[in-house]
Parts: structure tokens; C-alpha cells; sequence
């Protein structure tokens, strides 16, 4: 007897499995564990029902449970985040919650019989489909099949959303495969498609990202290229598509949670809902965001992304001083940030979180190596490649600052913290005495949503050095209505800024002008 879920093929006789017909290397034990739940899918498994079968009921610690249960997670590309194989049921044990089908040795399926799994309701799951090439050219029929390839390993480093495999997603090649279909077939929420026209050394690839539920369109891009230009146009490709995901799949995702009943609203919905309020950078939201990262926890303590958007909200406590402790909120960010990269250290948001508690403690150094980390894990990182522009900001850096926050901007043009991209990339401008232009980039900045009172008084400190004085009062007036607190002191406590570094300099001058 098989068991069959997903890409994998489970054969307890012949002790193999299989993923797409290739051999998956596996320790007995992990092996044992994962036929034991696949052959149990029905029920939730206890850890002593598990110790009794696979260790003949000889006393193990819990830490060789939990390892070989992330080793058999390993092996079915499944992890403690998403657990959209092996679940985690608190308090009494696991599950395998994969669809399985049982298929005897003998028996033959037909081709066209295919698996119907349970859509998994949590992780947010996508299929890229391969891309019907149109026309003739000098490209080829490959690149249908290339530039799909690049997307799915590129989309597989977002530690918060589910791809599915290239052998079980390229099955589907004809373009009148309905949504829904994939829906039922790959048990995906999401599918990436596109197509690509070719006429002679032209070539135009056009994108949509859909939901399966509805069909709905909700991001669609256009790229146009000659021979030579064709890999520009597939990095450009592949990198648009991960910020539109990072992007466009989680305001989804909290929009569909908002109307689900309370009671039927999961971990995962949770943390996207609680994204929503994150990036408003009030203190109403922020306690709200907080609540639904501490509701997502509750439901699941293992959710390493969860942990991470606790700390930003407790950073962003520190960070715009919503207490009289600063002190406090940034240690509670320390903590849940190292929680979050103990459960799960190549999430580059856990990373990302863990630079900006060094960022707010001064340690410039440190907060650009955990941000090189998260770079590492997820080069198209948005938010990470505009904090590494501030990163190189503090130490004086001004070019490279500006070519960070306009890449960050060049990946995600929509970005909640566009108005921190902004803002950064005019404090480097500051740096190198190009006030006017620095000037009308807060400005803009100040207009955008989410732009809070150090935005105000960054773009105060621009006008005062660019002669725009009435501007400068202004802004500056708007900074401390919002804040009555805020002073060229803490504006430097919390922007790390090296003594003699100019855009320090400048601003110095600037705010001592102004009154801070």
C-alpha cells in the first residue's frame, strides 16, 4: 500500500519516499514518524502514542519528538510555521492534515485522476503556472517554462507563503485551465499566470496574480524586451512579482478575514490583519495590531512570523515614545525578535525585526548585519533593502544610501513605508548638501499614509536648510503637535547618526534653528 499526497509518495514496505518520482533521503526514525501519521490522518496522534510506536515506549526527551518531527516536516517541505502537512494540535499531539489517497501496489490510475486535497485555510498558498509562449521568435519555447522556473524558487524563500511545486503546478499547461479548477485540483488560494507574445527579436511578457475563489485580477503587469534585454526583464520580472505578493496578498488576506466570523479567524488571518494596523504608525493601531500577533500566538505559539510582528509593534511603541519608558518596549522587541528567529531563523522579516531593536540601541554594525541576513534569505526584501539605505545613512554612506532606498522604492512602489523610503533617501541628500531636493522629497513624504511626527520634523530640518523658511515653521509647528515632546535629542537618539557625519551636521544646525 502507497500513500499519496501532494508531490509525495509514501511507501512503508519498500521504506522510500518519493517526491515526483525522485528518492527523498530520510533518517528511520523521521521515516517511521511520518508513515505513522500519514497512515493516521483521521485522528491527532499523542507525543506518548507516538513515543510507544516509534521508540517502543523507551523514555525520550521532548527535544527528540520535536526534532523528528521537523525532520519528517523537512522531507515533505512542510515546516512549524506553515504546518500545511504536519499539524501541531496544543495540548494533546499531532495530525497529518495533508489529503491522502491509499493506493494499492497492483492498482493503475488513470492519467487524467487527480488528487483533491483540502484546501489548507491558513497558509496563503499559490501555483505559478507555466506561460503559453504566442508567435514565433528568436527566444524560443523554453523561456514559457524558464521564467515560471525563476519565479516559483524566488516566491519559495517568502517563509509565509506555500508554493506549490513546479511538477505538480506545470501539469496545467492549457490556458483554458479555469481557477476554480486549480482551486480543487491544487488546493491553492492563489495562481500566478501570464503569457508571453513573441515577434521576431521582440518579446512582451504579461503577468496576473488571481484568486481561485473568485477569479478576480488583483495585480497584473506588462514587460516589453529585445534579445538583449531579456535577462534585465527576467530579474525585473521575478522581482516585481515578490513585492506584488508581499504586497497584494496579505491586504487580501486581512480583507477576507474581516468577514469571517471572530470565532472562525485563524493564526495566519490574524497576522494578517494585524499587518493592516502595523503600518498606520499610531498608537491606536498599534495596540490593535498588537492584539491580533498576541490572538495569533494564542492559537499558535510556534508562529515565528507572529513573534517578529509583535516585536515591530513594540519597537514602534519605542520608536515614537507612545510611553515614558523607552527602555521597556525595546526589550519586549529584543524578545520577541530573538523568539522569532529561535523558532525560525531564515524568516527574513524575524531577521529584519531583530536589526531594528540594534538599530534603536545604536548599534549601527549589528543592525546592518542582521539586515545583510534578511537580504541574504530574500534579495527582493523591500523593506529591508530601504532600511539597510538608513543603515548606510548613519555611517556617512550617501550614495549608497541612495541606491538602496531607490531600489527598495523600485521594488515595492506601493510600500506602506514608501513615506520612509522618502524620507531616508532625502537624508542622504542632506548628506551631500542638496537641500532643495531633499526639501520637496518630504514633503511628498509627509503626505503619505502612515507618515508620522519625525517625517514632520526630518522634513522641517530640509526646508529650514533649503531657505524654505515659512515651510520649515510649519512643519515644524505640525512636529510638535503630534509629538509636544520631540527635540533634536531624541531625534538623535533614535536616528544613530555618527558624530561628523554630514547629514548629521546639517541637521544639527537645522534643528537648532528651528527651536528642538
Amino acid at each position: 500500500m502507497r500513500l499519496v499526497f501532494g508531490d509525495f509518495e509514501l511507501e512503508p514496505a519498500a521504506a522510500e519516499l518519493r517526491k515526483n518520482g525522485e528518492l527523498v533521503p530520510m533518517e528511520k526514525q523521521a521515516f517511521d514518524l511520518l508513515v505513522l501519521l500519514a497512515d493516521n490522518a483521521e485522528r491527532v496522534l499523542s507525543k506518548d502514542e507516538i513515543i510507544e510506536k516509534i521508540w517502543d515506549g523507551r523514555f525520550v526527551s521532548d527535544s527528540a519528538v520535536s526534532t523528528a518531527i521537523k525532520m519528517a516536516r523537512r522531507a515533505v517541505d512542510d515546516d512549524g510555521a506553515r504546518q500545511t502537512v504536519i499539524k501541531t494540535v496544543h495540548g494533546r499531539g499531532f495530525r497529518f492534515v495533508a489529503s491522502v489517497r491509499r493506493v494499492a501496489e497492483a492498482s493503475v490510475q488513470p492519467e487524467d485522476t487527480h488528487p483533491k486535497p483540502v484546501i489548507v485555510e491558513e497558509t496563503p498558498s499559490i501555483a505559478v503556472l507555466p506561460f503559453p509562449v504566442l508567435g514565433e521568435g528568436a527566444f524560443g519555447p523554453a523561456i514559457g517554462d524558464a521564467i515560471p522556473a525563476e519565479l516559483i524558487s524566488a516566491l519559495s524563500r517568502l517563509r509565509w507563503l506555500f508554493v506549490t511545486s513546479r511538477g505538480s503546478s506545470f501539469r496545467f499547461r492549457d490556458p483554458a485551465t479555469t481557477p476554480e479548477t486549480l482551486r480543487e485540483m491544487l488546493g491553492v488560494r492563489y495562481v500566478l499566470t501570464g503569457n508571453i507574445e513573441m515577434l521576431g527579436d521582440m518579446l512582451t511578457v504579461s503577468t496576473e496574480l488571481v484568486r481561485t475563489d473568485s477569479g478576480a485580477v488583483i495585480w497584473s503587469s506588462r514587460y516589453a524586451t529585445d534579445v538583449g534585454g531579456i535577462h534585465d526583464v527576467r530579474g525585473e520580472i521575478v522581482s516585481d512579482a515578490v513585492s506584488a505578493m508581499e504586497i497584494h496578498i496579505p491586504f487580501n488576506e486581512a480583507r477576507m478575514a474581516r468577514s469571517l466570523d471572530p470565532s472562525q479567524i485563524g493564526a495566519w488571518s490574524h497576522f494578517h490583519l494585524g499587518l493592516q494596523h502595523l503600518y498606520r504608525f499610531n498608537q491606536p493601531d498599534n495596540v490593535i495590531a498588537a492584539d491580533h500577533f498576541k490572538q495569533a500566538l494564542e492559537i499558535e505559539p510556534e508562529f515565528a512570523r507572529a513573534h517578529a510582528g509583535l516585536s515591530f509593534t513594540h519597537w514602534q511603541t519605542a520608536f515614537l515614545h507612545f510611553g515614558d519608558d523607552r527602555a521597556v518596549p525595546l526589550a519586549q522587541a529584543a524578545e520577541s525578535a530573538e523568539r522569532a528567529n529561535a523558532i525560525d531563523p531564515h524568516d527574513p522579516f524575524a531577521n529584519y525585526n531583530m536589526a531594528r531593536v540594534h538599530w534603536l540601541r545604536g548599534d549601527v554594525d549589528a543592525f546592518a548585519e542582521w539586515l545583510g541576513r534578511a537580504l541574504t534569505i530574500n534579495p527582493n526584501f523591500a523593506q529591508g533593502t530601504y532600511s539597510m539605505a538608513l543603515a548606510s545613512g548613519f555611517t556617512g554612506r550617501t550614495s549608497e544610501a541612495q541606491e538602496y532606498s531607490s531600489r527598495a522604492m523600485q521594488l515595492s512602489p506601493l510600500d506602506p513605508l514608501k513615506y520612509a523610503m522618502l524620507s531616508v533617501h532625502a537624508k542622504a541628500l542632506i548628506g551631500e548638501g542638496d537641500f532643495a531636493k531633499a526639501a520637496d522629497l518630504t514633503e511628498k513624504a509627509c503626505h503619505l499614509p502612515g507618515a508620522h511626527f519625525y517625517i514632520d520634523l526630518i522634513a522641517a530640518g530640509a526646508h529650514q536648510l533649503a531657505g524654505n523658511l515659512a515651510q520649515a515653521t510649519e512643519r515644524a509647528q505640525v512636529a510638535k503637535e503630534r509629538n509636544p515632546g520631540v527635540s533634536a535629542q531624541m531625534f538623535f537618539t533614535d536616528f544613530p547618526y555618527r558624530q561628523g557625519v554630514d547629514a548629521r551636521r546639517h541637521m544639527e544646525r537645522a534643528l537648532n534653528e528651528l527651536g528642538f
